[in-house]
């Protein structure tokens, strides 16, 4: 498990040689370099419906690690090409269909360890478990970004697209050799998987996901979640091919600044995974993550194409970057606007859960204490037993 969720973290090594691939072998243009980078997380924002055939359809008397495996496979079949054929990094076409072939593998794997996790935590009784996989995730990203940058300075995008694939193989051949009932996991007997018919259930999880996004306290924060990021337009093409061709930054520091706002986005998604599971009706947790995922998505699609307008507007382009910093500025305003309707968020609950979770830990390190307290004091204890057992023997035989 340890290894599918540092790989899922570590695609941000060969997405940095992606990036300064098309930005200095192929030239593109910053708004083109952002269109491709946007349009390939398209296939992200079906996540529910990957959620949902997951957890309707078996493979093999499985319904997770299959999906695993399928999704991996697919990754290799996208980088693998763009490592080993020529012509398939060359031509913008292909390279964006490799793009979108490599999200959809990546966006069936995440969906399907996430209910993984989930499944694994609920059945061993393992409170916290997806706190500890988001910092395993981040992790696999700051490695990622740390070692692709410097990477970059030693070898071609090529090269780190095949070491990539080759990491995909790795990881595919523990997924087909993996068994989920070696897991714990309950499996499905063969009259339930005959009883259940798979639209029955991708109409009762539809039904269910809908019920919980219905309800005020969900939708109202969830909203103003996706709305807050939807309405600021990036320039994330812009400022990446301004450090890369203007400045010349080096790879190795453009992926220590992507380090910090890996952390920075791991702390958002933490409090928002915990907020909206605090919120969530019981049986739909897995639903709901992957809705809310997809959601995130797309509203950061949203605003990367409204951030190539932008850039069109102003005109900032590969020759020309004198406007960026007004580009900034309209940037920093947008940011502003979601204030204006922050009450919908709950901020007494989000108070509450974060005094929850600063009250879990330390209930677990005082329980922590109170063991090793016990244990020296048991074995104190004990030692003087022992003393007190030898004395009188020992006193008799100096007698």
């Amino acid at each position: 498990m340890r290894v599918w969720v540092l790989g899922t973290g570590f695609r941000c090594f060969p997405w940095l040689a992606l990036n300064v691939h098309m930005a200095h072998s192929l030239n593109l243009h910053p708004s083109t370099l952002q269109l491709v980078q946007n349009a390939g997380n398209f296939p992200m924002v079906a996540k529910p419906l990957y959620g949902l055939l997951s957890d309707a359809f078996y493979i093999g008397g499985a319904h997770r690690i299959p999906y695993v495996s399928i999704g991996v496979l697919l990754q290799v079949l996208s980088w693998g090409p763009l490592a080993l054929i020529p012509f398939a990094g060359e031509s913008l076409p292909t390279l964006v269909a490799c793009v979108l072939l490599s999200n959809f593998g990546a966006s069936i794997t995440e969906v399907a360890k996430d209910a993984l996790v989930a499944e694994y935590g609920q059945r061993h009784k393992i409170n916290g478990l997806q706190s500890y996989v988001f910092m395993a995730l981040a992790s696999g990203g700051i490695l990622g970004n740390l070692i692709g940058g410097y990477f970059l300075l030693k070898a071609p995008s090529r090269t780190m697209f095949l070491v990539f694939a080759f990491l995909l193989s790795i990881q595919l051949a523990i997924s087909m050799i993996t068994r989920e009932e070696s897991l714990g996991l309950p499996q499905p007997s063969n009259h339930f998987l005959a009883k259940k018919s798979i639209p029955e259930s991708i109409r009762k999880k539809f039904s269910d996901l809908v019920s919980a996004i219905s309800e005020e306290s969900i939708s109202r924060p969830l909203t103003w979640i996706v709305a807050s990021i939807a309405i600021v337009p990036i320039l994330s093409g812009s400022m990446f091919c301004y450090q890369t061709q203007c400045i010349n930054l080096d790879p190795s520091i453009i992926g220590l600044s992507r380090v910090i706002s890996q952390l920075v986005l791991l702390s958002t998604t933490i409090l928002e995974k915990v907020l909206f599971a605090t919120l969530c009706p019981r049986g739909c947790e897995g639903s709901l993550t992957s809705f809310l995922a997809s959601a995130l998505c797309l509203s950061s699609i949203i605003s990367g194409f409204s951030g190539v307008g932008l850039a069109s507007l102003f005109r900032i382009t590969s020759d020309d970057y004198s406007r960026l910093p007004v580009g900034i500025l309209v940037q920093f305003l947008a940011a502003l606007v979601p204030l204006a309707w922050i009450h919908h968020v709950p901020l007494r609950l989000i108070q509450a859960v974060a005094e929850k979770v600063r009250k879990k830990g330390m209930s677990k390190r005082t329980r922590r204490n109170r063991r090793v307290g016990r244990v020296t004091f048991s074995s104190v204890y004990a030692y003087r037993r022992g003393r007190e057992s030898e004395t009188p023997s020992n006193s008799l035989d100096a007698v």
